[in-house]
């Protein structure tokens, strides 16, 4: 069974997809299972190309081909790095007219039109496609950029990085398990995905 997942998706507690793969080892020991780390495009073209079987991604516009189930929750949030000039900036004072100014990075795999660069209206110079990438834009302290909450908290602890104005800039994206509708799927395949489900409460 070939999983393919969104970059460090482990960070976020509600991911029980480690359970998962300890039921599948015990229920079905003699199933192969292969990971591939994945951009949510390369995801989706992996699914319809059948180089993937199931995948867990974010329930972003993708082709029709591809069916998506909400397993659990992930939490955005806006954020600069410790050299940015909002560091150090007070939240009352950080409007949204500051921050439509500021130089962002974005998302490659997705239009303007999503939440994570509609609240900026300058053209943006910075393109990631993992989130490792944006957090390395946001670390250099001249981008802003939305991250997975959990996951900044690392930098965050440290002091390296603050969310801006999270009663403003913040929006929660399902995290979903997913397949191609196309391609008919194995039983170890719908194991997974029924795993998957399981575990999740789903």
């Amino acid at each position: 069974v070939k999983i393919g997942v969104i970059d460090n998706l482990i960070t976020n507690e509600q991911c029980h997809l480690h359970l998962a793969l300890e039921s599948i080892a015990i229920r079905a020991p003699e199933v192969r299972v292969a990971i591939q780390i994945l951009s949510p495009n390369e995801i989706e073209n992996w699914l319809s190309s059948s180089k993937l079987h199931i995948a867990l991604l974010p329930k972003l516009p993708v082709t029709i081909e591809i069916k998506m189930d909400p397993i659990f929750t992930e939490y955005q949030e806006l954020f600069c790095g410790v050299n940015h000039p909002l560091f150090s900036g007070n939240d009352a004072d950080i409007t949204s007219e500051i921050i439509k100014l500021q130089s962002y990075v974005k998302r490659g795999y997705l239009s303007a039109l999503t939440s994570y660069s509609s609240p900026f209206t300058g053209f943006s110079t910075a393109t990631a496609y993992h989130m490792e990438g944006l957090a390395y834009f946001i670390l250099s302290g001249h981008f802003v950029g939305f991250l997975p909450r959990e996951y900044a908290s690392q930098w965050v602890k440290r002091g390296e990085m603050r969310a801006i104005r999270p009663d403003l800039f913040h929006f929660e994206i399902p995290i979903c398990v997913a397949h191609s509708k196309r391609n008919r799927l194995a039983l170890a395949a719908e194991m997974a995905i029924e795993t998957i489900m399981r575990v999740h409460d789903r």
